[in-house]
């Protein structure tokens, strides 16, 4: 004779250790795509800082001026602190340096710029206050050292600048491999020509750019260079409809060998480099 009143008890332990299973591998999940996104939010607004941060020091050697609004966001380093101190952040992640007062930055007089954020300097005028809008980009006027007031929360703690003390969020282990045929680069019509009056030359080139779904296409970047190593200084650039661009190097020693570096994020706004020498016609 089968004993149902047993099989009950043993049929609703399996149904509860099943369910709390699930709940701690759907727990496990969550907090992974949260985590993931906060590393990309995080990413994003470095890539918006060095693309910034570029196109400020072509300005600023251009023009002897900061591109910035009128009116402070913040009179002194002792206000940015303050202010840092009252949102929880660790004050030290202030550049030492700094010196004078935090301007935002007029991203309008900044060309062929695709940021994630930051587009409320549009919103800015003289009777704005710090505390009326933070999703913008500021600069102290003495380091050009660039920060974004509103911050990105991750594991805990909120970072607002790209500097020597977020070392931690950029050696976060993420997928950095790029498989066969995720990025592809071609190369046509590269060109170098003299600068008249000068032993400098700069590189042009056509190129078209292939890139898988698990990139980020509208933040591109690109270098020329005779260097196959060391410090390398870029540009941004956008496709066109047939994913090509026209790109240009600024001035490189004349040669006979030159590369292109292209950066592209991931997913997760991780940097993946593809290299690739240039054959000059």
């Amino acid at each position: 004779m089968i004993n149902l009143k047993k099989n009950k008890g043993v049929t609703l332990m399996i149904l509860t250790i099943t369910i709390i299973v699930l709940l701690i591998v759907t727990g496990i999940t969550i907090n992974n795509s949260k985590s993931q996104l906060a590393i990309k939010s995080v990413n994003n607004m470095y890539a918006d800082i060095e693309s910034i941060g570029t196109k400020v020091s072509d300005y600023y050697l251009k023009n002897n001026s900061l591109p910035i609004l009128e009116n402070a966001y913040f009179n002194s380093k002792q206000e940015m602190t303050s202010f840092c101190t009252s949102n929880d952040e660790d004050s030290n992640m202030i550049n030492a340096n700094d010196s004078g007062a935090y301007y935002v930055i007029d991203l309008s007089k900044l060309d062929n710029l695709t940021l994630t954020y930051g587009l409320d300097y549009k919103k800015w005028t003289s009777l704005s206050t710090s505390q009326d809008l933070q999703d913008i980009y500021i600069i102290n006027q003495v380091t050009h050292q660039i920060y974004y007031p509103k911050g990105i929360k991750y594991n805990g703690e909120k970072y607002f600048t790209r500097g020597q003390y977020l070392d931690t969020i950029e050696k976060i282990d993420l997928p950095v491999d790029i498989a066969d045929g995720d990025i592809a680069v071609d190369i046509s019509d590269a060109k170098k020509e003299k600068i008249t009056g000068s032993d400098k030359t700069f590189v042009t080139a056509n190129i078209k750019l292939t890139v898988n779904a698990d990139y980020q296409k509208e933040k591109l970047k690109y270098a020329i260079t005779t260097s196959e190593e060391g410090d390398i200084n870029y540009s941004s650039f956008s496709l066109d409809d047939t994913n090509s661009a026209k790109i240009m190097s600024g001035q490189v020693e004349d040669t006979s060998k030159y590369y292109l570096y292209i950066k592209v994020l991931g997913t997760y706004g991780e940097e993946h480099i593809v290299k690739k020498e240039i054959n000059i016609n």
